[in-house]
């Protein structure tokens, strides 16, 4: 199998999960702010009401501010 089919065949298992499942970067482990998504399913996407296009690669305090409203980050 090529790399483009074991990412779409991972990409639909993740998607058709019944839960909300996320795959963030963190760069660096002192910096929560440098977290960024990687993926996110339809079931969190839709709850986060974004689009992939609006989340994927970006890091969270773009897409999410609200997130790091509090002391203790995310």
């Amino acid at each position: 199998m090529n790399n483009q089919l074991n990412l779409d065949i991972l990409t639909k298992t993740f998607d058709d999960l019944p839960v909300g499942v996320g795959i963030f970067q963190v760069p660096d482990l002192k910096d929560i702010k440098s977290i960024r998504y990687v993926f996110m399913n339809k079931d969190l996407l839709y709850e986060m009401r974004k689009t992939r296009e609006e989340v994927f690669g970006r890091k969270i305090i773009e897409v999410a501010p609200e997130a790091y409203e509090h002391e203790g980050g995310v």
